[in-house]
């Protein structure tokens, strides 16, 4: 275990500019994190983000990155050993346009690091759900192969099951997080109430993630809506390939689970009582809830386009909300302007 000082190093040294060039819009919560949350929650995005550099190394076979990904989770959970993991970062960069990410593997054997210097209770939680992350994208390694042929989950529980493992498992360890490093007194909820809305509120910003992106899957030859929904409405997966229009009604009704994960986030952000954390975790909320709101308002050309929050928006929402996280009233009011259903 590393001393305060020592962590406080490491916070420096990673959680700064390396952690801006691959958080993207998260950054922008992790820096208005309270102290005691700060360090854990960043060292855990970076290891979160560099397993799913290896896990996204396309050009890579199946077998190389559920390889590296298992030495990780096994080095991760303090019982592996020490891995090559300049070798990974070799074998990895290639693999990655992303320059934030190339360093990122770069750093990790200093990110491992860090992690070993963490004490109870922090230690223990970034472990914890780095294993479940890992694990889910491990899971979509193995479901997803190659590129040539497109596959699909094949039913609604493989699809909660991932978005459980890659975000509802963070909703969950940000709440235990929250307890112990800042007491009950950072709810007005109990903390099981919190942790059910959390691991919600995380598979809501996922499926987000989801509904956004089903073009670009598509041609990476992944389908994340349920096999047995597609055959329910009469759809092929070649089908979906050649008219995939056609799953907009089967991605209608995930907009709306969509949506509910998202009001249970809403809840979720309500009960806190510290202002700083309030505003920190509203964040996510209100750019995922814009975002399913212009995934509801176009087509599919729409999404084959892209579809983003603009800078301008995003310092709008910002500034909004810095002032609506005053009140939990307010914040629920600027919910509902974004376009959320609650």
């Amino acid at each position: 275990m590393g001393s305060a000082a020592s962590i406080r190093r490491y916070e420096k040294s990673l959680a700064g500019d390396l952690l801006k060039g691959v958080s993207r819009s998260f950054y922008l919560s992790l820096r208005l994190l309270p102290g005691e949350l700060r360090g854990p929650v960043s060292l855990g995005y970076l290891l979160a983000r560099a397993s799913d550099t290896v896990a996204d190394a396309a050009g890579l076979e199946a077998e190389t990155r559920l390889r590296w990904l298992d030495r990780l989770a096994d080095r991760v959970s303090g019982q592996g050993e020490e891995g090559d993991w300049q070798r990974l970062a070799r074998e990895v960069a290639p693999h990655t346009g992303n320059g934030g990410e190339k360093k990122l593997i770069g750093q990790l054997p200093a990110c491992l690091e860090w992690l070993d210097a963490l004490e109870a209770p922090a230690g223990p939680e970034v472990r914890g759900v780095l294993g479940e992350i890992i694990r889910g994208q491990s899971l979509d390694v193995e479901r997803f192969p190659e590129a040539t042929e497109l596959r699909a989950l094949q039913n609604s529980e493989e699809l909660n099951e991932y978005t459980y493992l890659v975000a509802g498992s963070v909703g969950r360890f940000w709440t235990a997080l929250c307890f112990s490093e800042l007491g009950e007194e950072c709810a007005l909820e109990a903390q099981p109430v919190m942790v059910e809305r959390g691991i919600a509120y995380g598979d809501g910003l996922q499926l987000v993630n989801i509904l956004r992106d089903l073009p670009r899957d598509l041609d990476a030859g992944r389908c994340y809506l349920p096999e047995d929904e597609l055959r329910a409405d009469g759809l092929t997966l070649r089908r979906a390939r050649e008219e995939p229009e056609a799953l907009l009604e089967i991605s209608r009704r995930w907009e709306e689970e969509c949506a509910a994960c998202l009001g249970q986030g809403l809840a979720y952000v309500e009960s806190l009582r510290p202002r700083r954390l309030r505003l920190a975790t509203a964040l996510p909320m209100l750019f995922g809830v814009r975002t399913l709101a212009l995934i509801r308002e176009g087509g599919w050309e729409e999404r084959r386009a892209g579809i983003k929050i603009t800078r301008g928006e995003v310092k709008r929402v910002m500034a909004r909300a810095a002032i609506a996280a005053a009140t939990r009233h307010e914040l629920g009011e600027l919910y509902r302007e974004l376009g959320g259903d609650r």
